[in-house]
Parts: C-alpha cells; sequence; structure tokens
C-alpha cells in the first residue's frame, strides 16, 4: 500500500508538471466495456484528466490520471455467479499524431494503480491473486466537434488482473470537456 501511495503521489506531481505546459488541458468522463478470458463482458466507467503538451507541429504527448472502474460478469457455464468490479488510478502516456487542430491517433502504455475491490460471487472471492499495478497499451482516436468539447473512442489492453482475469481488453468512449 507504501508503494502505491508512493507511485501515487509521484505520478501527480509529475502530471501537474505536465499541465502547466500544455497545450490543451481535458476534463474526461466515458464509458468502458471491459472483457477478458473465461468472464462477460460488463460497463464501467472513467473520470479524469488528460493533458497534451505539443512536441512538434504534428505530434503530441497525451498523458493523464483517470479514476477507472473495470466490471466483469462472472459465469460457471451458463449460471451467472455475480459481477468482480475493481477501481484503479490509471495513468496513460502516449504519443498523439495530429490531422489537425481537431483530431489525431495516438497509440502508448497505461500503468493502473488498484485502489478498491468488490469481487464477491457466489464462487467466493475471484480477487485472487488480485496485481496492483496491472500494465497494458492503448491506441485511439481524439477529436474536436466544438471549441470546447470533444471525444475519444481507445482501445485498451492490459495485463494480467487478477489469477482468474487474464487478457483484459476494453472499448472505450470518453467525452472531453477543454480547459484554457
Amino acid at each position: 500500500m507504501k508503494k502505491t501511495f508512493l507511485t501515487l503521489a509521484l505520478c501527480l506531481i509529475c502530471f501537474n508538471g505536465l499541465v502547466a505546459q500544455a497545450s490543451d488541458f481535458t476534463g474526461v468522463l466515458g464509458f468502458r466495456s471491459d472483457s477478458a478470458q473465461d468472464v462477460q463482458s460488463r460497463t464501467g466507467y472513467n473520470v479524469g484528466a488528460l493533458a497534451f503538451m505539443d512536441m512538434a507541429e504534428k505530434v503530441a504527448l497525451r498523458a493523464g490520471f483517470i479514476y477507472t472502474q473495470r466490471a466483469y460478469g462472472i459465469t460457471s457455464g451458463s449460471t451467472e455467479l455475480g459481477d468482480a468490479k475493481m477501481t484503479y488510478f490509471d495513468v496513460p502516456v502516449g504519443l498523439m499524431f495530429k490531422f489537425s487542430d481537431l483530431g489525431g491517433v495516438f497509440l502508448g502504455g497505461v500503468m493502473a494503480m488498484n485502489v478498491g475491490k468488490d469481487c464477491s460471487t457466489t464462487l467466493g472471492n475471484v480477487c485472487d491473486g488480485l496485481q496492483s499495478n496491472p500494465y497494458g497499451w492503448q491506441m485511439g482516436v481524439s477529436f474536436k466537434f466544438h471549441p470546447q468539447l470533444g471525444g475519444e473512442m481507445v482501445y485498451e489492453s492490459l495485463s494480467k488482473v487478477t489469477t482468474n482475469i487474464k487478457e483484459n481488453k476494453a472499448a472505450i468512449i470518453n467525452l472531453k470537456v477543454y480547459f484554457e
């Protein structure tokens, strides 16, 4: 827990420095559909902030700090046993290649820090072997449709979340509010 808190504090300090240099700063609110091997897809949410710092004319650093809920349906055959919900602070960092000032595509890594879990099912606790810091990658498209509003569509692949939840994939849709 101490290691997670220190990592979280370091990420906040670094993100604060990035925001000071950012060409765009956005609030993010979105929904995600997480799926994994041998579990059913469930809808979760994410809320946080993203900053974009121009590195070249058409290239920007995309970094963020996002509170995320990953949810999974646990089944045995055709019998539903319950849901597993885990909350994380995600720290995505990557490069965005801009088509124009209104949008671009991005690719980068993401590190997640677990802050909570609800894994009680009729099967028992399915969070055995919970990884406190899973990591993975994201790719997607980011766009503006109004000077203060935009959106993102993201595909995410994450390492093993628990012993029972492996090969996590997610489709994410975010609404972005830009701050000047």
